[in-house]
């Protein structure tokens, strides 16, 4: 079984590597690589190195997967745990955000989970249901979709293009006097995907499914083992995961 949602515009290839550029834009501003226009090989050679940093940074990833033996279904090809919890079939998949920002698993951990209610009684769900705990005992609490969005909007990112084109000196100056300036403001990084496919809280109707993604902060540990918590119905359920590099 695969927990799905449609594709996001940006493919995923290319959402990785923009999401592993935007963190490394960090250190290496373009605003310094393309400040100076007498000196090409300087700023190439920068915007290279800027490149091969970012990917070394993102070659150092941590992995979250099922763990193999415990009860209910793993599909350890798919990432995914299904367990009864409460009267509802509760699906959790990791490995899964291919959407904007590419980089959000940099700084968050999103579990993707499918609820379906079995009962014939209305399901509520809430956030304060769940929580993840790591084998160092550290406790991680789920992170509101607004505040996700918000890490990624106050943080500086990679700055856009437009350019202008005026009489006057300054900027490039072309053969017949126009000056060709080309300003770079601060574009706003794409965070729509982050409330648009969360697991919003409220009530599941009898029969109905609801699917999307929980945050919680970024797991630290290389290696060990997750628990992730929830309660459903007054009834609660484990769901146990390995982490490696």
């Amino acid at each position: 079984m695969m927990i799905k949602y449609p594709h996001s515009p940006r493919s995923n290839k290319q959402s990785l590597i923009f999401g592993r550029f935007n963190m490394v834009a960090r250190a290496v501003s373009l605003r310094e690589l393309l400040r100076c226009p007498h000196s090409p090989r300087s700023n190439k050679q920068s915007l290279i190195f800027a490149l091969v940093l970012t990917l070394f940074v993102g070659g150092c990833g941590v992995a979250i997967v099922p763990k193999p033996d415990q009860t209910g279904e793993v599909d350890l090809h798919s990432n995914i745990i299904t367990k009864k919890v409460g009267g509802a079939a509760v699906s959790v998949q990791t490995q899964e955000w291919q959407f904007y920002p590419g980089d959000l698993e940099q700084y968050y951990t999103p579990l993707l989970l499918l609820i379906k209610n079995g009962t014939e009684n209305k399901l509520e769900f809430a956030q304060k249901f769940l929580n993840l705990l790591d084998s160092g005992g550290n406790q991680f609490q789920p992170v509101p979709p607004v505040e996700v969005e918000r890490t990624f909007i106050d943080r500086g990112y990679p700055v856009s293009s437009s350019a202008h084109i005026g009489i006057g000196s300054g900027g490039y100056s072309s053969f017949f006097g126009f000056a060709f300036n080309f300003p770079f403001y601060p574009s706003p990084p794409p965070v729509s995907d982050i409330s648009l496919l969360a697991l919003h809280e409220g009530d599941i109707l009898p029969g109905a499914t609801v699917r999307g993604f929980v945050y919680f902060r970024k797991v630290v540990p290389t290696e060990g083992t997750l628990k992730l918590h929830l309660e459903i119905n007054q009834a609660a359920e484990d769901f146990y995961f390995i982490v490696k590099r």
